[in-house]
C-alpha cells in the first residue's frame, strides 16, 4: 500500500532539510517525476514541491554572466529578453523543446538534475561552459555531468540556479538537434560555441551522457568552415548512426555561425 506525504517549503534551507530526512524527492515542473510515479502506484514517497520558494524562477544578468533560477520554465527561458539578448542560442533551444504544454511546466533545473541523455540542456550547458549552482557549491558543467542520468549531486543536494557566461567570454553559439518525432525529445543534439579561449563543441543524446568533442574543437580553431569537420572521428560512446548524425548536426551549426 502506498503512502504519500506532501511538503511545500518556503525556503531552500527547508527543502534541503526535508531531503536530508531520506526518501524525499523534489518536485519542480513534474514532467518527468509525475509520469514515473504514475508507473509505480504502490510506491511510497515524500514530495517536496519547490513552487513556493522565492527567487528560484528569477533570471538576472551581470557583466560576466546570466543566472537562471532552477524553476525557470522552458517558456520563460525562450521568451526572457535577458536570455534572448545575452544567449540567443539557449533561448532558441528552449523554444524548440517538446510542445507548449511541456514548455510551460518543465524547468531547466529539473532537466539538469535528471540528466536525461534525450534532454537538450546537458549538451548546451557543457558547450556554453555553464556552472550548476546548488545550495552549497558551484559545479562546472564539465564536472557536473558524470554519465547518462548521473550527476555530481549528493543525495541531499539541490540545484538552485545555472550560470552562463556572456559576452565577451562567449562570442557566439548555435545548437542543432535531431528530434524524436514521437516524444519530441532530442535523439542527438550538438552545441557549437565560440568563446574567447576557442571553440567548444558538445554532443548530447549519447548513452554515456553529454561529451565534449575535442577533435571538432581543434579543427574549428584552425578553420571555421563546415569542411573542417569532414572525416573526423565522432565522440566516444556514439553508435555509427549517432556518430553520423552528430557530424551532420555539427556541420549545420557551423554553417549558421559562418554566415
Amino acid at each position: 500500500m502506498s503512502s504519500w506525504r506532501y511538503h511545500r517549503p518556503a525556503t531552500v534551507a527547508e527543502a534541503v532539510r526535508l531531503l536530508d530526512t531520506g526518501g524525499a524527492v523534489l518536485l519542480a515542473g513534474g514532467q518527468t517525476l509525475v509520469p514515473a510515479l504514475a508507473r509505480t502506484p504502490a510506491r511510497s514517497a515524500t514530495l517536496v514541491d519547490l513552487g513556493a520558494i522565492a527567487g528560484l524562477r528569477d533570471i538576472t544578468a551581470s557583466d560576466a554572466e546570466i543566472r537562471i533560477g532552477a524553476m525557470a520554465t522552458h517558456t520563460r527561458i525562450a521568451t526572457d529578453p535577458v536570455v534572448r539578448q545575452g544567449i540567443p542560442s539557449l533561448a532558441r533551444l528552449a523554444f524548440d523543446i517538446a510542445d507548449p504544454q511541456v514548455r510551460n511546466r518543465a524547468t531547466i533545473g529539473g532537466s539538469v538534475a535528471y540528466a536525461d541523455p534525450a534532454g537538450d540542456y546537458p549538451a548546451a550547458c557543457l558547450g556554453l561552459s555553464a556552472t550548476v549552482i546548488t545550495d552549497r557549491r558551484r559545479i562546472p558543467a564539465a564536472e557536473y555531468f558524470t554519465g547518462a542520468f548521473c550527476t555530481a549531486l549528493t543525495d541531499s543536494e539541490m540545484v538552485v540556479a545555472l550560470s552562463f557566461p556572456t559576452f565577451p567570454q562567449l562570442l557566439r553559439a548555435a545548437y542543432v538537434r535531431l528530434p524524436n518525432r514521437t516524444a519530441r525529445s532530442a535523439l542527438v543534439g550538438v552545441m557549437v560555441a565560440e568563446a574567447e579561449s576557442g571553440f567548444q563543441v558538445a554532443v548530447g543524446g549519447l548513452a554515456s551522457g553529454p561529451l565534449r568533442w575535442p577533435e571538432a574543437e581543434a579543427a574549428l580553431d584552425n578553420r571555421l568552415h563546415p569542411e573542417a569537420l569532414q572525416d573526423l572521428a565522432c565522440p566516444l560512446g556514439a553508435s555509427d548512426y549517432l556518430a553520423h548524425m552528430a557530424r551532420a548536426l555539427a556541420v549545420r551549426a557551423v554553417q549558421s555561425l559562418a554566415t
